[in-house]
């Protein structure tokens, strides 16, 4: 039911055993169109053959969950709408459904208009109103015809063993359809500033389209947000860099807050905010050093990793992995990342959405603990899984913590120990220059007194580290891109060792940055052309992955990745001088 819970069709893990849901055209070959539904999340795949065109079209209902608990979600339902648009068309329907991640098997009881699957505790229903379902070795099938003007309806349920009849479970589905058509409708107004989808640049559906997938990624019931949707889709082809993203880093659900919240999306925001102010005030107590780098979609902390042999991964890319690691790390740069997303979000303080006083103690517990521990290594935003370092980034973010501290007490006048803030937060600028600038590479370097670079340091012109058009700033960029660049705008991260076999590809997020800080440093050309080859670069429903392949362009990590949408934004903003 939940992003982080074993998965039930995990086809793109294994194509044998992973499970799937099918449905194509019977007996002739189709060409297909794929496309979201303007102002919408429902995804529409159109079939054309010689004897007719079909659509099927894929959604879940939305409810609004943000007075629920997280136990009283228990229901999730999958619709497929299929619709003949013209001619007669023959239609095949297979669903091969795979409790927890295959690992175990899963029983279908009845035919015909509903079958039921089981799988110990867990269950579902699979229903549809074309009827004549089949079970056989684990499948259910069905083969129908559609003539032009009907519809159809397939849907699984999650929870549920209900079996409704056809009338009623044909209006209740188009209902569901319609709701959830009007709740995009609606949500898209909130930041499309009243524009309607014809008067919009190419920009600006960009725009939308990376909203919906922040959106997408968002969990009412608690504020949290996920980083990407998936598990294990790989850096590196065969190799063994797959890791799981379906849970909620505190840093990227700061930033995603944040780019949300400068479209005008700002309810997001406010939630992920207050589960953020529970969890620092009420479930750790008051103790900044209980602050996880990530928690699972219910704010719960992750424990550790664990491989899933049996599936052989996305193109053989072993081993496949749920839960992470990382969330055990120390990773010093998320108080900035909180502290910057409150300033920037103001509509936090303004509107009283969230109880000042909750605000203010959260600000004065994070940045009095950065001050106790920003001269302590860590293990970096990009999570290296070797022995703890001097990361300049992260100390960067630690300078970013206090002065966001200071401005948020100047601003809103509330009580803190600024003075303390204002002397460690110079400190911190000033070791950054002595220990983190490399002579010889003319640039900022990825940890103290090391000669690495690394393309987290793009960002300190855009967080106010630095001025854009220091000759530091630009030497920096002028050395990242030589030494880091794959041509076309995009990055490696780093080349140095990370305690790991196998290669990185071309990260996205670290391009936006590249795009941030040529425009600071005044080349904004350059900025706006590398800007437009990354939304090329987008697949056909305007979605992007992790990282790419410089060689081929082919998207590679977890997809669709919240950061690489969070930079379509924020660059985009940026160059638009927003």
């Amino acid at each position: 039911p939940y992003l982080h819970s074993a998965s039930l069709f995990a086809n793109i893990l294994d194509d044998e055993k992973g499970g799937y849901w099918k449905i194509f055209s019977n007996g002739e070959d189709a060409r297909t169109e794929q496309f979201y539904l303007d102002g919408s999340a429902i995804v529409v795949t159109r079939f054309i053959t010689r004897s007719g065109v079909f659509e099927v079209s894929d959604f879940m209902p939305v409810e609004d969950g943000s007075g629920l608990t997280t136990e009283e979600v228990a229901d999730f339902n999958i619709y497929r709408r299929i619709s003949c648009i013209s001619g007669n068309c023959k239609i095949r329907m297979i669903c091969y459904p795979r409790f927890d991640y295959a690992q175990s098997k899963t029983s279908l009881e009845g035919t015909g208009k509903a079958t039921i699957v089981k799988n110990g505790t867990k269950k579902g229903v699979l229903a549809s109103t074309f009827g004549d379902l089949q079970c056989s070795e684990g499948e259910i099938r069905a083969d129908f015809s559609m003539k032009e003007g009907e519809i159809h309806y397939a849907v699984f349920s999650f929870g549920s063993n209900s079996l409704n009849g056809d009338d009623l479970f044909f209006d209740e589905a188009e209902k569901q359809y319609e709701d959830c058509l009007r709740f995009w409708s609606e949500w898209f107004s909130e930041g499309s500033g009243g524009k309607r989808m014809e008067e919009k640049g190419h920009w600006e559906i960009a725009f939308d389209q990376s909203a919906l997938v922040l959106k997408l990624l968002t969990f009412a019931p608690k504020g949290t947000i996920a980083a990407a949707p998936t598990t294990s889709l790989p850096s590196e082809i065969g190799g063994m860099r797959n890791w799981d993203y379906r849970f909620t880093w505190v840093r990227d659900g700061s930033f995603t807050a944040t780019a949300l919240s400068r479209l005008g999306y700002q309810k997001e925001a406010i939630e992920y905010v207050e589960w953020l102010v529970d969890v620092c005030i009420n479930v750790n107590g008051g103790d900044p050093n209980r602050l996880k780098v990530l928690y699972d979609m219910e704010g719960r902390e992750v424990c550790g990793e664990e491989l899933l042999e049996p599936l052989k991964g996305y193109l053989g890319s072993k081993p496949v992995r749920v839960g992470n690691a990382a969330a055990d790390q120390c990773q010093k740069d998320i108080y900035g990342s909180v502290l910057d997303m409150l300033w920037n979000n103001h509509v936090l303080w303004n509107n009283g959405n969230i109880e000042r006083e909750s605000l203010s103690v959260v600000v004065s517990l994070l940045a009095d603990f950065v001050v106790s521990v920003w001269r302590e290594p860590d293990q970096s935003i990009w999570e290296f899984r070797r022995p703890h370092d001097h990361y300049v980034y992260s100390k960067v973010m630690c300078w970013v913590a206090l002065d966001r501290a200071i401005k948020l007490s100047d601003k809103y006048d509330f009580q803190g120990n600024v003075e303390v803030w204002q002397r460690e937060r110079d400190l911190i600028k000033n070791e950054v220059y002595e220990k983190g600038w490399s002579d010889s590479k003319h640039a900022f370097t990825q940890v103290f007194d090391s000669e690495n670079l690394d393309a987290s340091l793009l960002t300190l012109s855009s967080l106010g580290f630095i001025d854009g058009k220091d000759e530091r700033m630009v030497s920096t960029i002028d050395a990242i891109e030589k030494k880091l660049g794959c041509g076309e705008g995009l990055l490696l991260r780093y080349k140095n060792d990370d305690g790991l076999s196998g290669h990185d590809k071309a990260f996205l997020l670290t391009s936006f940055w590249l795009v941030d800080a040529l425009f600071l440093a005044g080349d904004e050309i350059r900025a706006r052309d590398i800007y437009e080859s990354l939304l090329k670069r987008r697949n056909h429903v305007g979605l992007l992955a992790e990282q790419v392949d410089p060689k081929n362009g082919a998207f590679l990590g977890n997809f669709p990745q919240g950061y690489s949408h969070i930079g379509i934004i924020n660059s985009g903003l940026l160059l638009k001088k927003r």
